[in-house]
């Protein structure tokens, strides 16, 4: 019997863990941690205790009992900004959701208009939407860019949004059921 030995598949196998670390930071989803030695946010969205992470942004720290939250890091953004929202699962439980939102997130963000509020961006990616479980006490922050997950990137219109979370308490195909926002914000 003869034995073909394919050298390049050992080096795929090795990168594979990188590529998918890759991938998921292209999508604009980074988890964070509580860190030692608190302090007080100063931001109009956040009014809870919060810990400064490795790059000096503040993170809640002390979500409320058994509450989604969504908040921004800031009241208002230029159309062309990016908009860093943070979500704590506050819960005992996961939630289930699905990802191919606004910038390819979880996340959908919804601008105000006469006739109600409409979702904004969207994800060209070119491959399936994946379901997403946040577990419990998860503290999140993700991104949300014009540019990210388009086609041709074009500045948010100016307005009043929010960022939407849909979300389940059990996996399923579809994520029906809960929607928790975050307090409103303006791009100009």
């Amino acid at each position: 019997m003869r034995v073909i030995h394919f050298p390049s598949l050992k080096i795929v196998g090795r990168m594979a863990p990188v590529v998918l670390v890759l991938a998921l930071a292209a999508c604009g989803v980074t988890t964070t941690s509580e860190q030692p030695g608190g302090t007080t946010s100063n931001t109009p969205t956040t009014t809870t205790a919060s810990t400064a992470t490795p790059g000096g942004t503040p993170v809640s720290s002390v979500p409320p009992t058994n509450a989604i939250t969504l908040t921004t890091d800031h009241a208002s953004y230029t159309t062309s900004g990016t908009i860093i929202v943070t979500l704590i699962n506050g819960r005992s439980t996961s939630i289930f959701t699905f990802d191919h939102q606004t910038s390819c997130t979880i996340l959908t963000l919804q601008r105000q208009t006469a006739s109600g509020w409409q979702p904004v961006g969207g994800c060209a990616q070119g491959r399936m939407t994946v379901q997403v479980e946040i577990k419990a006490g998860a503290n999140m922050k993700i991104t949300l860019a014009p540019s990210a997950g388009q086609i041709h990137p074009a500045p948010w219109p100016a307005g009043t949004y929010r960022a939407v979370l849909n979300y389940s308490l059990q996996k399923q195909e579809m994520a029906t059921g809960s929607m928790v926002a975050s307090p409103t914000f303006t791009l100009s």
